[in-house]
C-alpha cells in the first residue's frame, strides 16, 4: 500500500499478561511503551479517575498466582439497560494478543471483527498492520448488572488453603457489617488506618501465606498486593469477587486534544458481586491507600525517591514526538489500500500503480505533514509567554546583562529606578504599567494583544541596547 510503514504483526507487543502475581504490574509500569491514543466525542474531557480501561479478568488463584478467566466458566455479564453517563470515544491501539482495553463499561454494538467476551473483555483477531482504529461507547459507571447463578457464586468464592490471618480478619469484619457494602467499607478503612504504603519496591512476600505477610507485617505494596488481598478477603467472607487488570488514567495532550495510554498506566483493581443488587461493583483498594494514584497518575503517587523508576514522557521532545505520532496515525496509518484504490478510481487514475505513486506522493506527503506543521508553529506561539519574555528583554537592555540584581527587579521597581535617575521615557513607563497590570489581573489579555505588546517591548529594548553600545 501507498502508506506502508513497518508495522508487521510480529512487531505488535503484548503489554498485560494473562497471569498476575505481585511484581508483574509494578515491573510493567517502569516502561514508557505506547499502548493507545484516544479522543472523546464532543470535546469531552473526563476526569482521570473515571478512566478505568479494563482488559483481563483474573479469577483463578492458586495461592501465589492469578490466572485469566477461561471458558471453564461462562460469564454472561450484561450491561445496565439505561446507563447514566454514556460517552463515545475513538481509539487507535496496538494489538495485545487480541485483548483490547476498553473503558468501563463497554456499551452498544461493537465494530466488525471485535466481540465482547467473558466478563466484558473486548477481544479481536490480530490486524494485519498491528494497529487498529475503533469507535466505542462506554457507561461511566462503577456497577455492571449481572444475575450470577449458584455455579457462578461458587466459582468466584473459591480459595486455596493458606493465609489464615487474612481469612480471620475478613470473617471478623463481615460479622461487624450489616450489608456487603458496609463490609467493603470496613475493609477499605482497614487499609487506611493500618499504615499501609504504596510503593514500587515492596519487600518480597513469597509462599502460600504471602498475603498474610503483606497484610500483617510488611504493609507495603503496589496495586497487585491491594487488589489480590482485597479479593481474598471478599471471598473469605462469602462474597464473589475477582481481580481485573488493565490501565488507569491516561496523559492528556492539550494541544492536539487526545489522551494517551502507556505501559506505566497499567493497574489492577477488584470487582465484587453484590447479591441484593445483582451487580458487579468496581472497587479500587489501592485508592484507599493512595487516592492520588487515580486522580493524578502513577508518578505523583510514589514517594519522591521512587519517581525516577517510572519513565517520564512529559518533556517537550516527548510531547512533540507523541503529537507527531498521533497525526501520523490519524492521517497516514489508517489510510489503507482499499481507500487508496477507491480514491484513485474516483479521480480517474485507476487503481494503485507506480505512475499514481509518483503523481500523488509529493502532494500526499505535504498534506500528511500539514497538521503537524500547523501544530508545531501554532503550538510554539501558544507555549510562549510573551509578557514575561518581553519584560526580560526590557530589563536586560535597561539594566545591562551583567547586572546581578536584574532577576529580582519588578516592573514597578524598574519604573521607579527610571524616575530616580532622571530618565523620562513615557513609552517605556506605559509598557511597564501595562505589564504590571496584566501580571496581576484575573485574566491576561488576548494573545494578539500580548504579541503587540511584545513587539513594542522588543523595539524599546533594541533602542536602549543601541544607546548602551553608542
Amino acid at each position: 500500500p501507498l502508506w506502508r510503514i513497518p508495522q508487521q504483526t510480529q512487531q505488535a507487543k503484548t503489554g498485560l499478561s494473562d497471569t498476575m502475581e505481585p511484581g508483574s504490574i509494578s515491573n510493567l509500569v517502569q516502561s514508557d511503551e505506547w499502548v493507545a491514543n484516544i479522543t472523546f466525542s464532543d470535546g469531552l474531557k473526563p476526569q482521570r479517575s473515571d478512566l478505568y480501561w479494563r482488559a483481563i479478568i483474573m479469577s483463578e488463584f492458586d495461592g501465589t498466582r492469578w490466572q485469566a478467566l477461561n471458558s471453564n466458566y461462562i460469564d454472561e455479564s450484561r450491561t445496565a439497560a439505561a446507563p447514566e453517563r454514556t460517552v463515545a470515544y475513538q481509539m487507535i491501539i496496538r494489538d495485545q494478543n487480541g485483548v483490547l482495553p476498553a473503558l468501563d463499561y463497554p456499551t452498544a454494538e461493537l465494530p466488525a471483527g471485535v466481540e465482547k467476551r467473558l466478563g466484558q473483555t473486548i477481544r479481536a483477531s490480530r490486524s494485519r498492520e498491528g494497529l487498529r482504529r475503533l469507535s466505542l461507547q462506554a457507561s461511566l459507571s462503577d456497577t455492571l448488572s449481572h444475575a450470577l447463578d449458584a455455579g457462578g457464586q461458587n466459582f468466584y468464592t473459591r480459595l486455596p488453603s493458606g493465609n489464615p490471618q487474612t481469612r480471620r480478619l475478613a470473617e471478623t469484619l463481615a460479622q461487624q457489617s450489616a450489608t456487603p457494602r458496609q463490609f467493603i467499607g470496613k475493609v477499605l478503612e482497614h487499609y487506611r488506618r493500618q499504615n499501609f504504603a504504596y510503593t514500587l519496591q515492596p519487600p518480597r512476600t513469597p509462599g502460600r501465606d504471602g498475603i498474610d505477610e503483606f497484610m500483617f507485617r510488611t504493609r507495603r505494596g503496589f496495586c497487585e498486593h491491594y487488589a489480590q488481598s482485597f479479593v481474598v478477603m471478599m471471598r473469605a467472607a462469602g462474597l464473589p469477587a475477582r481481580v481485573v487488570t488493565g490501565y488507569l488514567g491516561a496523559d492528556y495532550n492539550e494541544q492536539a486534544g487526545f489522551w494517551q495510554i502507556r505501559a506505566k498506566d497499567a493497574h489492577a483493581w477488584a470487582e465484587v458481586w453484590l447479591p441484593q443488587e445483582q451487580v458487579w461493583l468496581r472497587v479500587d483498594p489501592t485508592a484507599a491507600v493512595s487516592a492520588v494514584r487515580a486522580e493524578s497518575g502513577i508518578s505523583q503517587a510514589l514517594a519522591e525517591g521512587e519517581r525516577g523508576m517510572v519513565a517520564d514522557s512529559g518533556s517537550l521532545f516527548a510531547r512533540w514526538r507523541d503529537t507527531g505520532q498521533f497525526y501520523w496515525q490519524q492521517w497516514v496509518v489508517n489510510y489503507d489500500q482499499t481507500k487508496q484504490n477507491s480514491l484513485f478510481a474516483r479521480i480517474g487514475l485507476g487503481g494503485f500503480n507506480w505512475q499514481t505513486l509518483l503523481l500523488v506522493l509529493p502532494a500526499a506527503l505535504a498534506a500528511a505533514l500539514l497538521p503537524l506543521a500547523r501544530w508545531w508553529f501554532g503550538g510554539r506561539n501558544r507555549e510562549r509567554d510573551f509578557l514575561n519574555e518581553g519584560f526580560a528583554l526590557v530589563k536586560s537592555a535597561v539594566l545591562g546583562k551583567d547586572d546581578e540584581t536584574a532577576a529580582a527587579v519588578s516592573a514597578g521597581e524598574l519604573n521607579r529606578m527610571l524616575h530616580e535617575n532622571g530618565i523620562a521615557d513615557p513609552a517605556l513607563s506605559h509598557l511597564l504599567q501595562q505589564y504590571e497590570h496584566w501580571l496581576y489581573a484575573a485574566e491576561r489579555p488576548p494573545q494578539r494583544t500580548q504579541k503587540r505588546w511584545f513587539a513594542a517591548a522588543r523595539k524599546t529594548a533594541k533602542r536602549y541596547g543601541a544607546g548602551r553600545r553608542g
